[in-house]
């Protein structure tokens, strides 16, 4: 076997092991992303806790002048009409692909 071939042949080994180190790589990272979400989603809520505190001071405001158990009732019939819609939401797909 020849030097070139020898190099050839290692190339090929070379090749083929920086593959799946990537695949490894690429696997791990999607892991870590996903196990990071939670966090993220906490700092992007921080964030924009911090971006727009006179949104967040009319919201606790009108939690007040709507009083709390008021507004846990309309959180119920919210929650209700979410939860009809996302119940009709096959149907309602379905129709719209037979159009």
């Amino acid at each position: 076997m020849s030097a070139r071939e020898t190099l050839a042949q290692r190339r090929k080994v070379l090749l083929v092991r920086g593959a799946v180190q990537r695949a490894d790589l690429l696997a791990d990272a999607y892991l870590l992303q996903h196990a990071a979400a939670p966090a993220r989603i906490g700092a992007d809520l921080l964030q924009t806790v911090r971006e727009h505190k006179m949104m967040i001071a009319g919201a606790v405001l009108a939690a007040v002048v709507i009083r709390p158990w008021r507004l846990i009732g309309m959180l119920r019939h919210g929650a209700a009409a979410v939860q009809a819609v996302r119940s009709a939401a096959p149907l309602l797909q379905f129709f719209r692909q037979r159009t």
